[in-house]
């Protein structure tokens, strides 16, 4: 379940071997990083370099929106530059015109 305000985890691991992480959230006003209150969020997403190219990004990424789904989340929004930005447009988000408080561009879409 992901509670309100709160940052979650998971790891990915395949064939018996950590591959990566994610960190989500559902944003809410108290939420310490909140720029979309209503919004999920995927905080930081890292897979290690062999796992990198594979699908498995995008994999994990639509495993994240599942459980954001599940909790009644229907938007969710990441903030990216440079080479993220590419691997975010690949996982359908798009850019929204604004900058978060990091001064990083802000994408979403609709899950």
């Amino acid at each position: 379940k992901v509670t309100a305000g709160e940052i979650h985890g998971c790891f990915a691991v395949l064939d018996g071997a950590d591959a990566g992480f994610a960190l989500y959230a559902a944003d809410t006003p108290a939420f310490p990083f909140s720029q979309l209150p209503g919004y999920g969020t995927i905080v930081e997403i890292g897979l290690l370099p062999a796992y990198r190219g594979t699908g498995q990004g995008k994999a994990l990424v639509a495993f994240l929106e599942t459980c954001l789904r599940r909790n009644g989340i229907t938007r969710c929004y990441v903030t990216a530059y440079g080479p993220a930005e590419t691997f975010w447009s690949h996982c359908g988000y798009v850019k929204n015109g604004s900058t978060g408080t990091n001064g990083l561009p802000i994408m979403m879409k609709r899950i």
